[in-house]
C-alpha cells in the first residue's frame, strides 16, 4: 500500500496489489488506518461513488462519518493517485 495522506491521526493508503473475485481488479478505493497500522483489515471506502466498502470494527460510528467526510473532501486527490498507481 502507498500512503497518500495523513489527517487527524488517520492514514490513507492506496492499495497496490488487490484483486477482486474472478481475478478482476477492484474499483478505486482507499484504506484508512489509525496511526501507522497497515493491515488487510483496515477500513476502506469506495471512491466512485463514495461508500463504505468494509469496516473492520476499529472505528466508532462517529469516526466513520468523519472519515467519510474526509474522503469526500479529498476524493479528487485520492482518485488521481489511484489512477497514477494503477495506470
Amino acid at each position: 500500500m502507498v500512503k497518500i495522506k495523513e489527517m487527524s491521526g488517520l492514514n490513507y493508503f492506496i492499495p497496490t496489489n488487490e484483486i477482486g473475485g474472478g481475478g478482476r481488479t477492484e474499483p478505486p478505493h482507499i484504506h484508512v488506518c489509525k496511526g501507522s497500522k497497515q493491515s488487510r483489515g483496515s477500513t476502506a471506502f469506495w471512491l466512485d461513488p463514495i461508500k463504505l466498502k468494509r469496516d473492520n470494527g476499529d472505528f466508532s460510528s462517529y469516526e466513520l462519518r468523519e472519515i467519510e467526510r474526509q474522503v469526500k473532501e479529498n476524493r479528487d486527490l485520492f482518485l488521481k493517485e489511484y489512477k497514477r498507481i494503477h495506470g
